[in-house]
C-alpha cells in the first residue's frame, strides 16, 4: 500500500467513526486529497444519504471526474444505476368535459384512447355521449390532465376514464407513454411510471 493509498484508508476510516458529519467531512477531505478510494466511499454514501446530501456528493464527484479517468468511471456507473428521478406536476385536470372543453389534439387522442380501450374507432363526440347507458360514452368518468416537467412544460396528457382505466399520451400527440389497466399503471420506465402515479394520484378513482 502506497501512502496515497494509506492516506485515503485512513481518512476513510476517520469519516466511518463520524455519524452526525460523516459526508460533510468525508466531502471535506476529498476535496483536499481526490483518489478513487475516498470516490468509491463517497459513491457507497450516496445509498443513505439525505437527498440533498446526495445531490452534493455526486455534485463533487462529477467535478473531480473532469480530471481522473477513475472517478469518472464511478460517476458513470453512479448515474446508470441512479436515473435522475423525474418529477410531473399537473397544471390542470378537465373532469367530465364536454366536446366544446377540449381542443382539436386532445379530440384526437380522446379518440385514440377509446380505440386502445375497446378496439372501437369512434370520434370524441361519441365518447362523450351524454347517455349514462352507452357503455361506449366515457363521459360520467373522463378526466383529462394536462402534466408538467419541472420545468414547467407541457410534458403529458393523460385520460382517465372508466373508473381503473387510462392512457397517457406525450404532451400534444397520440403517441402513448404509459397506460392504465384495470388500476394498474404500465410503462417500460420504471422512474416515469413513479411519477406519473405521483402526479395522477389524487385524480384516479
Amino acid at each position: 500500500m502506497n501512502g496515497y493509498d494509506r492516506r485515503a484508508a485512513a481518512i476513510i476510516e476517520t469519516c466511518r467513526a463520524e455519524h452526525v458529519y460523516r459526508v460533510q467531512n468525508a466531502l471535506l477531505l476529498f476535496s483536499e486529497f481526490p483518489s478513487r478510494d475516498l470516490a468509491a466511499y463517497l459513491v457507497e454514501l450516496t445509498k443513505d444519504a439525505e437527498p440533498a446530501s446526495k445531490e452534493r456528493i455526486v455534485s463533487d464527484l462529477v467535478a473531480a471526474a473532469a480530471h481522473d479517468d477513475d472517478i469518472a468511471a464511478l460517476v458513470a456507473a453512479l448515474k446508470q444505476n441512479n436515473p435522475k428521478k423525474i418529477v410531473l406536476t399537473c397544471a390542470r385536470a378537465l373532469k367530465r368535459p364536454t366536446l366544446k372543453k377540449l381542443s382539436p389534439q386532445q379530440q384526437k387522442q380522446l379518440r385514440a384512447a377509446g380505440k386502445r380501450y375497446d378496439g372501437k374507432d369512434l370520434p370524441a363526440a361519441k365518447r362523450l355521449g351524454a347517455d349514462r347507458q352507452d357503455e361506449q360514452s366515457f363521459l360520467a368518468t373522463l378526466t383529462v390532465c394536462e402534466l408538467l416537467d419541472s420545468r414547467g412544460k407541457p410534458a403529458y396528457d393523460a385520460f382517465l376514464y372508466m373508473v381503473d382505466s387510462g392512457t397517457i399520451f406525450k404532451a400534444g400527440t397520440t403517441k402513448v407513454a404509459a397506460e392504465i389497466t384495470q388500476g394498474s399503471l404500465a410503462c417500460n420506465d420504471e422512474a416515469l411510471a413513479d411519477a406519473l402515479d405521483k402526479a395522477l394520484e389524487n385524480y384516479r378513482d
